[in-house]
Parts: C-alpha cells; sequence; structure tokens
C-alpha cells in the first residue's frame, strides 16, 4: 500500500508538533509575567492552551483517518483528549515548576472540541 505524500507530510508535522508541545508543557519557555493577563477579557493563559491545543486533532485526523468517518473523528477525539490529559497531569512530575490546573485542560478539552465540530461539518457537508 502506497503512502500518499499529504500522509507523509502531515505526520511528520504530527511529530515536531507533539515535540514543541511537550516543550512548551514540561519546559520553561516562558514565565507568566511575559504573557499579557487578558485578552477580550479572557485570561491570556487559557487562550495559550486553546491554540496550543487546536494542530493536535487536525494533524491526528490528517495522519491517521483512512475513510475520514465520524467514527475515526470519535477515536481521534478520545485519544487527544487522552494525550492532553496524560500532558496536564504529568507536567508537576516532570517539572516541579509547572503546575496543572483544571481550566488549562478544560480550555484544552474546548479547543479539541472545536476542532471536531469543525471536521464534522466537513465530513457531513462531504456526505451531502
Amino acid at each position: 500500500m502506497k503512502v500518499s505524500p499529504v500522509k507523509r507530510i502531515s505526520v511528520v508535522l504530527l511529530i515536531l508538533y507533539i515535540g514543541v508541545l511537550c516543550y512548551l508543557y514540561f519546559g520553561n519557555p516562558m514565565t507568566p509575567e511575559e504573557l499579557p493577563k487578558t485578552f477580550l477579557s479572557l485570561p491570556m493563559d487559557k487562550i495559550a492552551h486553546f491554540l496550543m491545543i487546536l494542530p493536535l486533532p487536525i494533524l491526528l485526523f490528517w495522519s491517521f483517518a483512512k475513510s475520514h468517518s465520524i467514527k475515526e473523528l470519535g477515536i481521534i477525539s478520545f485519544f487527544s483528549i487522552l494525550f492532553v490529559s496524560i500532558l496536564e497531569g504529568t507536567q508537576n512530575a516532570i517539572n516541579p515548576q509547572r503546575q496543572s490546573e483544571f481550566y488549562d485542560l478544560l480550555a484544552n478539552y474546548v479547543s479539541i472540541v472545536f476542532v471536531s465540530l469543525i471536521i464534522l461539518i466537513g465530513i457531513l457537508t462531504k456526505r451531502s
């Protein structure tokens, strides 16, 4: 079975993205004092979490979905949620200067649901 160039590129991008994500979660790239406090009355830290996780379900879907079905989207969404839960839950164990926060995790989940809904709309639109 031949793998398309798009799949190859998306797998490479996924690997690079996961590396950057791990660095952001477990390293100390920025101190909270360097971030603006709010943007449009929303905490900037939560917006950053939302935006950091945004590519995850997209890259997973491009990399692993074969038939672009709703079932595949559900599996990818589940593994996205599992992955960010593990990241958020282990960051303090790996880097004691970092703390897990419920609202960070919630921002991650909202990001995954948002992207999954957009992909679902694309799947349903393609069917009709």
